[in-house]
């Protein structure tokens, strides 16, 4: 019988991870990963729906990962986005211009709203 090969760690885990370190800081966010060529939106608010997460991402791209982690009493959600582009591999600016665009879109859809100030969840 061969050694079974271990298996691989899905590239999100250390990203989430290191979230969960920080969480308090931020309640979500979105970071250009440059070195995986993705864009990573995660989120720490347990009442905004997974639905939201995914729409949004996936009008930037597609969803190569999606993942959570449980850390305590918290869920620390994410998912990892290819970007739709002609331009392989996307440098460093292109992704922090698609981040800026997806901060922006998710901020609308789970932030307060403008008129009162209510928080949608």
């Amino acid at each position: 019988m061969l050694p079974k090969e271990p298996t691989p760690v899905p590239q999100i885990i250390p990203l989430l991870e290191a979230v969960a370190a920080t969480a308090g800081v931020q309640p979500w966010g979105v970071s250009s990963i440059e070195s995986l060529g993705r864009l990573f939106l995660w989120e720490t608010r347990p009442d905004v729906p997974s639905a939201i997460m995914d729409a949004i991402a996936s009008e930037e791209g597609e969803v190569t990962e999606y993942r959570f982690i449980r850390r305590g009493q918290r869920i620390i959600a994410g998912v990892l986005i290819a970007v739709r582009d002609e331009s392989e591999p996307l440098s460093l600016e292109a992704l922090d211009e698609v981040a800026g665009r997806l901060r922006a879109r998710y901020h609308i859809a789970t932030g307060p709203d403008p008129r009162d100030g209510d928080d949608p969840f």
